[in-house]
């Protein structure tokens, strides 16, 4: 500390460096960021996102607050719709949780896992627990592939061209602009 000899009477006080002014004013900003944080959390919980990027990774559409979604497409062999059900997990993982289907054959789940049953025309498949850390859908050209998030529905041919890949991320969002 430099020592301010400049007043009168020849006593002298310690004057704080700038560079130790700074330090606190760093401290005590980054204090305030960490409170405002946590009381936002608390305020404002962090909710899942649904991030939909294609083969170069690029983000093509971002939704927030989805905790259950569901896939719907037609499928190529037996040209009958198949509905794949989806939860997204607080570690960040997507879980599969039923899959229905209208008629049996090649390609379509027979593969004993979850709770079979027959229910209004459609071939369900309960409880299924499949964890996936991301979902990964080619664009069908003939299949209609879409997403519904709640009352959103999504046409996944009009984000990306018939025979790209895309990939599903669960998100979870902070205050409704942080993606993590």
């Amino acid at each position: 500390m430099k020592r301010d000899s400049s007043n009168s009477g020849g006593c002298s006080f310690p004057r704080p460096s700038i560079l130790t002014m700074n330090k606190k004013v760093l401290l005590a900003a980054a204090a305030v960021i960490i409170i405002l944080t946590i009381v936002g959390i608390v305020i404002h919980p962090p909710v899942y996102g649904l991030e939909i990027v294609n083969q170069d990774k690029e983000t093509l559409k971002r939704i927030s607050d989805v905790n259950y979604f569901r896939m719907s497409h037609t499928h190529s062999v037996m040209k009958s719709e198949v509905r794949d059900y989806y939860q997204i997990e607080s570690n960040k993982l997507i879980k599969q949780t039923k899959t229905k289907y209208k008629s049996e054959g090649a390609g379509l789940p027979f593969d004993g896992v979850g709770e079979f049953r027959r229910e209004d025309g459609w071939f369900v498949r309960d409880e299924m627990n499949k964890d996936i850390k991301s979902l990964r859908v080619r664009v069908g050209r003939e299949a209609g592939h879409t997403l519904f998030v709640d009352d959103k529905k999504i046409i996944l041919d009009e984000l990306e061209s018939p025979g790209k890949p895309l990939e599903f991320k669960p998100k979870i969002v902070l205050f409704s602009l942080i993606w993590l």
